[in-house]
């Protein structure tokens, strides 16, 4: 408990009584299912300050049993954190039992008010004598359970009952889905509109729903989407030439309708996902069209942002009309697409919903694309949808997707569009992840019709160019999709500090992909790729050339995992985090350490760090760190901690959300790290030669040798019969 904080028996009795109030609710409950419980903290919580003792089921780990959790914003507009538990009905009588005795002990031994101080004393010594019915561990727990929790109740979470179509995603309760709204009520017809825990509702059916058991429903939205297109007009000049298709990359794109009657439709394969029932217009071929001979050929069309990725074919995968579309349906297909396809490992998905995101839940949209994309290996780059109306602001789905790489729309110059939306998700998770260009309306993007050229504007026609570096760096140059994504990002900062427009993102990539791979003379950049199997993931012994015993540079480092994520778990969707940790090293005690370059404590013995802190100034539970030394006139030389060293060090502590033993082992990371010479003299082979002295193998990214081997390694070779 904090110091100079304390507990009394007042608060630990109202506690018991609100845990008596929903026993009582749950005996009257005829639906069979275990008791749902939120616990509403005073903050956002730490794992560590979760209520451990209370709820805990008789396993001492009640973090197991949470099934969601969502922000309360408190009358100082101060976030507070509520959470939802699924336990046994015999464990809130255990729980209130154990309130109302150590509320006795309180009143007895303490005079009503127990404070930090006395739960030293009780923890170096022993309750007093007088205490017979608790043991000490318990009542200590107990109380530092009830300091942080401020009340308990039922869940509730009906936020809008004008809904057609609903899908409606229930609390985790250990009970089959299709059994349990059949309890409730609902007929057969909801059994193939089932997807885990969530369901798709008529309005009657919801309205049931509703009535008879609204402390099921975890989140709810409405399934019919309105989504973000974009208009496109005629554009002058005719089509660039372009050869047959050889054995380029495949680049997945799920979208609308592809017309087979453009002039690059050789390089595009068609697969149309739609009901056959679906007549389709002509303007539903425009959106996937224009996407997709943008991924093939956008360069030649657009010469002003020539790319230098060449041309990709693509596999475009037809999944809806250009007005609206069902959410439910459109998930369905997007996995079944990528089960179908193992081979692509890049994919566009430039569809987006005119509807904002909810502030306290991830979009199913949004979790299948991040669950698919920790199951299958692969990368989504995702539109960050468009604002439709002057009251829009924040994203619509899926463009909350955590794992994906969200791109929203600059004009030429840089600046933000009109058009573009943001986020937060979650009131936490920045989105989009970097911006490029898509146009506007004075200075369009040129893409294919039919027949002639088109030009539009929007987010959707900005994802493909980055879609086309991501293929570039997975498909060409070999690289992780860890260290893709890395790259894409640290390429869009560079050395500013401060990457926090929430509409641009971390910042606008570069035209050209020699510039998100190549650094300047005077830098050093190394990727590193590891897998974190342990809490603690380290190498001390990066070499730094050094000049009189300092380090000339400025350093920046760029961290990206794809980690699990659970959307039944409400805004603490990621699973696992990687907290990071890059500097110089130095001695101490208890052994050597890093000196981090943004002076993170995290993870450091005796250093105090509320949750709150630590999510805003250290990314916590984000999966993309940056951090970086601020490049000015007036920077100087750092020094060296151990004298005659020049090492440096990595450290990447990994912790899961939950108690569960190896629920999130062997998950890959992908770091790059840059060291500008603030001199400007280039040292890179220095750095090599001393990182092979110390037995790291350096593999050196020659990006014209890669693309001549690779293209070399794709021409089909015909043997003659003899």
């Amino acid at each position: 408990m904090p110091k100079g904080q304390s507990v009394d028996a007042a608060h630990l009795l109202a506690l018991a009584n609100d845990i008596h109030a929903v026993a009582m609710f749950w005996d009257n409950v005829s639906i069979n299912v275990n008791p749902l419980v939120c616990v509403f903290y005073d903050r956002v919580i730490a794992k560590s300050n979760r209520v451990k003792r209370l709820l805990a089921s008789g396993d001492g780990k009640a973090s197991e049993h949470i099934v969601g959790a969502k922000y309360d914003i408190a009358s100082n507009l101060k976030r507070r954190h509520v959470i939802t538990y699924s336990i046994e009905r015999a464990e809130l009588d255990e729980t209130e039992k154990m309130l109302r005795e150590s509320a006795a002990i309180v009143e007895r031994c303490f005079d009503g008010i127990v404070t930090d101080d006395d739960l030293g004393n009780v923890s170096k010594n022993d309750l007093p004598a007088a205490v017979t019915s608790m043991r000490k561990t318990n009542f200590l727990q107990i109380i530092k359970d009830a300091f942080y929790a401020q009340r308990f109740d039922i869940p509730e979470n009906i936020e809008d009952d004008d809904l057609d179509w609903a899908f409606v995603t229930l609390y985790e309760t250990g009970r089959d889905t299709l059994e349990l709204l059949q309890e409730v009520g609902l007929d057969d017809l909801v059994k193939s509109r089932v997807l885990g825990t969530s369901v798709l509702l008529t309005r009657e059916q919801y309205a049931k729903l509703r009535i008879r058991a609204p402390y099921l429903v975890a989140m709810e939205l409405d399934d019919a989407s309105d989504w973000t297109g974009e208009d496109f007009g005629v554009a002058s000049g005719v089509f660039p030439a372009i050869p047959s298709p050889n054995n380029e990359p495949i680049v997945g794109v799920i979208d609308t309708p592809f017309d087979k009657r453009v002039y690059c439709a050789d390089w595009v394969e068609y697969e149309r996902r739609l009901d056959p029932a679906i007549q389709l217009r002509e303007s539903d071929y425009e959106h996937g069209t224009s996407v997709s001979s943008i991924i093939v050929d956008g360069p030649a069309l657009n010469p002003d942002l020539e790319d230098d990725c060449g041309r990709f074919r693509v596999k475009h995968f037809g999944v809806a009309t250009k007005t609206r579309f069902s959410s439910f349906a459109v998930m369905r297909q997007i996995e079944d697409i990528v089960a179908d396809n193992p081979g692509i490992k890049v994919w566009n998905l430039s569809l987006g919903a005119e509807l904002e995101i909810c502030e306290n839940s991830i979009s199913p949209e949004a979790d299948i694309l991040d669950r698919i994309q920790t199951q299958y290996d692969v990368i989504f780059v995702v539109a960050g949808t468009n604002k439709t109306a002057l009251n829009q602001s924040r994203i619509g789905a899926p463009a909350d997707s955590i794992n994906a790489i969200v791109v929203n729309s600059v004009d030429r110059d840089g600046t933000t569009v009109d058009y573009a939306r943001s986020g937060p998700v979650l009131s936490f998770f920045g989105k989009p992840d970097v911006s490029y260009y898509g146009g506007t309306k004075a200075n369009p993007i040129k893409a294919a019709a039919p027949y002639m050229p088109v030009t539009g504007s929007g987010t959707s026609l900005a994802a493909p160019w980055i879609t086309r570096k991501v293929a570039y760096l997975i498909y060409k140059c070999g690289l992780t999709r860890e260290i893709a994504k890395a790259l894409i990002v640290d390429s869009s900062i560079g050395w500013e500090n401060d990457p926090a427009d929430s509409q641009i993102g971390y910042g606008v990539v570069p035209k050209s992909i020699k510039d998100v791979l190549r650094c300047r003379n005077d830098e050093i950049r190394f990727v590193l790729n590891g897998v974190a199997s342990a809490y603690n993931t380290y190498a001390y012994n990066i070499p730094v050339p050094m000049r009189d015993e300092k380090f000339p540079y400025v350093a920046r480092a760029t961290l990206c995992y794809f980690p699990q994520c659970n959307r039944n778990q409400g805004v603490d969707y990621t699973c696992t985090e990687m907290d990071l940790h890059f500097g110089r090293l130095f001695e101490t005690e208890t052994g050597t350490r890093v000196k981090e370059l943004n002076r993170n404590v995290q993870g450091t013995k005796g250093a105090h760090l509320n949750e709150d802190d630590a999510r805003i100034y250290f990314r916590k539970w984000d999966s993309v760190k940056h951090i970086s030394d601020k490049l000015s006139p007036r920077v100087r030389p750092h020094k060296t901690y151990v004298s005659g060293s020049n090492m440096w060090g990595v450290k990447i502590l990994t912790t899961e959300r939950a108690d569960r033993p190896n629920s999130n082992k062997h998950l890959p990371f992908g770091l790059v790290v840059t060291l500008r010479e603030i001199n400007g003299v280039n040292r890179i082979n220095e750095f090599k030669q001393q990182c092979m002295a110390r037995s790291w193998i350096v593999n050196t990214i020659d990006i014209d040798q890669i693309v001549n081997v690779y293209e070399a390694a794709e021409v089909d070779i015909e043997f003659d019969d003899e």
